[in-house]
């Protein structure tokens, strides 16, 4: 362990160099070292590897620095001690409103296992700052993110929740499973790319988008088996979704709304999807273009969606605009 900290020590030295710093983590003991590093302020280059192990974290493993990769290798695996009501992994500024100076940049997150504990928790809030929803990973105030290969199971809140302007995000082949709430949720962002993705065995929702979310996409996501919708979508405008399957839903495949301002969602596009078996397929709950406006569903497929009162595209009043739909 000695030698270890010494090789931080020594690569600290080096910062007016840029040299990378490439860590290897095998036992907790050397995830606590790193997990301070990480929490320290720096821009140089840090790539850690995670060998195959479940790692417990007593506290929630916090990134405050720019310019971080964590690779996992197969079998590596954070998981949260009971009882810490704490995000896994959170990324970016822990203020209560993080302004433009705390931005992080150039995080990767990949091969990562992460298991929330969340029957294990007794608060969807952190104990510490109460602003912060207990996610499998949180991020905020973050530009330049990569999240590939990873497992989510069992947060206590969300299993990934992006918010607070975070920018040129990219989230591909990853499964977000068994949240109390929501697989993934996104609020006042902007380009999110969502990649081949799976939102499974959520409690509420497998999207959930607000608050300004923008120009975004979904690329062959599947929202499978959730306890509410597979998408929920209100103040959000620019929004694709291309080649998704959403099956299953208790509820709507897709519920789209506007909030107590009447910011609703514009622009937001189907094409080419699946909705199968859901309670319900797409339902426009806005009454008025002011509200809402621009929702386009096109060369999809329904079979399964109608139960009673429920159709396969169903609208308050807003237009949707539906062409070369399809449904046996």
């Amino acid at each position: 362990m000695t030698r270890f900290l010494s090789l931080l020590l020594f690569f600290s030295t080096l910062s007016s160099l840029r040299a990378e710093l490439g860590l290897t983590v095998s036992n907790e003991h050397d995830l606590a070292a790193v997990a301070q590093l990480l929490a320290t302020s720096g821009s140089e280059p840090l790539v850690v590897r995670i060998s195959r192990e479940t790692y417990v974290l007593r506290h929630a493993l916090r990134i405050l620095r720019s310019n971080v990769t964590i690779m996992g290798d197969p079998g590596a695996k954070f998981r949260l001690a009971d009882a810490v009501n704490e995000p896994v992994i959170s990324i970016g500024s822990q203020s209560l409103a993080p302004v433009e100076a705390e931005r992080l940049r150039n995080i990767r997150i990949s091969g990562i296992e992460v298991d929330g504990n969340r029957d294990a928790q007794t608060s969807e809030l952190d104990r510490q700052r109460p602003w912060i929803r207990n996610n499998g990973i949180d991020v905020r105030m973050v530009s330049r993110l990569s999240i590939d290969r990873v497992m989510v199971t069992g947060a206590r809140s969300g299993g990934l929740v992006i918010s607070w302007k975070c920018a040129d995000v990219r989230v591909r082949d990853c499964e977000f499973r068994k949240s109390f709430f929501d697989g993934v949720a996104y609020y006042d962002s902007q380009r999110i790319e969502t990649i081949r993705c799976s939102m499974v065995e959520n409690r509420a929702a497998g999207v959930s988008a607000d608050n300004r979310f923008c120009r975004s996409r979904f690329v062959e996501c599947r929202m499978i088996d959730n306890g509410d919708v597979g998408v929920f979508m209100r103040s959000s405008r620019d929004i694709r979704f291309d080649r998704c399957r959403i099956e299953r839903s208790r509820s709507w495949a897709v519920f789209l709304a506007h909030g107590e301002s009447g910011d609703g969602v514009r622009n937001v596009s189907f094409r080419h999807c699946w909705f199968l078996g859901n309670a319900g397929g797409i339902r426009m709950a806005s009454p008025s273009e002011k509200q809402s406006h621009g929702t386009a569903v096109s060369e999809c497929f329904f079979t399964g969606d109608r139960v009673p009162g429920r159709s396969n595209i169903d609208s308050a009043g807003s237009k949707v605009r539906a062409k070369r739909n399809q449904e046996p």
